[in-house]
């Protein structure tokens, strides 16, 4: 990843929290649960904790993900394997590729969690 300013949540301006609020909520209805559902994760206090990624998404000039780095991740689901858990997260993150990310991202590195964290 390009040495670059990093844009967090807490540096956005009101229009990208905006934006990322909508394109997160839309990940979530369209790729996040169903994923979730198709691979049979009950993200619960039992099953499954918590799924979330702290991702640096480097976005360039169309606003396509040209690039990503794993900051940190949390797959809390002890009823799964290694390989079931690496499989839920390459394919999550493998997602963000087929979006375009509006305007206000484009040709920066945003730093974002994506996922869930449940309240056990």
């Amino acid at each position: 990843m390009e040495q670059q300013d990093i844009i967090t949540i807490g540096q956005m301006n009101i229009d990208q929290v905006a934006a990322w609020n909508t394109l997160q909520e839309n990940w979530k209805k369209g790729t996040f649960y169903p994923l979730l559902k198709k691979l049979n994760y009950q993200q619960d206090c039992v099953q499954c904790g918590d799924i979330y990624f702290i991702v640096r998404f480097a976005i360039d000039k169309t606003g396509k993900v040209a690039e990503h780095l794993v900051v940190r991740e949390e797959i809390d689901c002890r009823n799964k394997t290694a390989e079931q858990n690496n499989y839920l997260k390459d394919s999550l993150l493998q997602s963000f590729y087929s979006l375009i990310f509006p305007p206000e991202f484009h040709n920066v590195i945003i730093e974002m969690q994506i996922g869930r964290v449940t309240r056990c």
